[in-house]
């Protein structure tokens, strides 16, 4: 269970620990990633994305210009150490499509899934090259000194849930809107992958408001976490697709598997219907007027 704050205690106060604790996290999964360990991008992946969720929620009690550095460096970090864990979760969904599908599909994935392991042990020596740059090194200091010492502006003076209740509300609008934006009809993958984002930092910044704001804080939490599984999950499809129509192409494959990739490409166009159907359902419930009303 995570202890609450006092009722008077500042915003800077109570967010003071979040840093220490984010930054913490990725140095954890830093080691994990250098040594190998399964889930170990996926792992580093979400420790950066869960410190800029919250460099980004909390910016207007922070120094903001130093808040977007420190989040735009964590983004490109992540995308050069995220190609292993893209590769892994591809392998996975080709290797789910084909089980059960027959020999064809099963002799299909036997030929591309040796490719797609090659590519995940290049794409960890990748990360692994980028951990040992003087990019990283750098980024690591400036993390650990933001952490120690975070820039707070003014208003982090103030009582934590006077100040904080707003940032919240924002997060929530912001991913509220994104969210009906993916609802829209004909609204495309890059909408819904907006929507996805949008509900990963108002996942982030709801929980990193647990101890200020308890239960309510954590329910708003769970909700976006379930959105953003939905449309995570339909992203996948959206990655996996795109790579079966690559590899369907003469170059790549012989006519004759031709039949197979478009059986795969059916099964995973099933697939998102069923995650897009989800995700319309959870938002729903996301949305709900009885879920936000506290932070007015």
């Amino acid at each position: 269970m995570t202890p609450g704050v006092s009722g008077d205690v500042s915003a800077a106060d109570a967010l003071g620990p979040l840093w220490r604790r984010r930054v913490a996290d990725v140095r954890l999964w830093e080691s994990e990633l250098r040594a190998q360990r399964p889930e170990a991008v996926h792992g580093f992946r979400v420790s950066t994305r869960r410190l800029r969720s919250c460099l980004a929620g909390f910016a207007p009690v922070l120094d903001a210009a130093m808040c977007r550095a420190l989040a735009e460096n964590l983004r490109l970090t992540a995308e050069a150490v995220g190609g292993a864990r893209d590769v892994e979760v591809l392998r996975d969904r080709i290797a789910g499509l084909a089980e059960g599908a027959g020999s064809g599909p099963a002799e299909l994935a036997d030929r591309l899934l040796p490719r797609l392991q090659e590519s995940a042990a290049e794409g960890r020596q990748r990360s692994i090259a980028h951990l040992d740059s003087a990019e990283y090194d750098a980024l690591v200091r400036r993390l650990e000194g933001f952490a120690d010492l975070p820039p707070w502006q003014r208003a982090a003076e103030g009582r934590a849930k006077e100040v904080l209740r707003p940032l919240l509300r924002s997060e929530w609008s912001r991913f509220r809107k994104r969210g009906r934006a993916a609802l829209e009809p004909g609204a495309t993958d890059a909408t819904l992958h907006a929507a996805r984002k949008a509900a990963k930092r108002a996942r982030y910044v709801s929980e990193a408001l647990v101890p200020v704001f308890g239960r309510k804080a954590r329910r708003l939490g769970l909700a976006a976490e379930g959105v953003q599984d939905a449309l995570g999950e339909f992203q996948d499809t959206v990655v996996t697709r795109a790579f079966l129509v690559d590899a369907g192409r003469p170059v790549a494959l012989g006519a004759a598997e031709h039949p197979f990739l478009v059986r795969m490409q059916e099964r995973e166009a099933e697939a998102a219907g069923v995650h897009r159907a989800e995700f319309a359902r959870l938002f729903a419930e996301a949305d709900r007027k009885s879920l936000r009303a506290w932070l007015r």
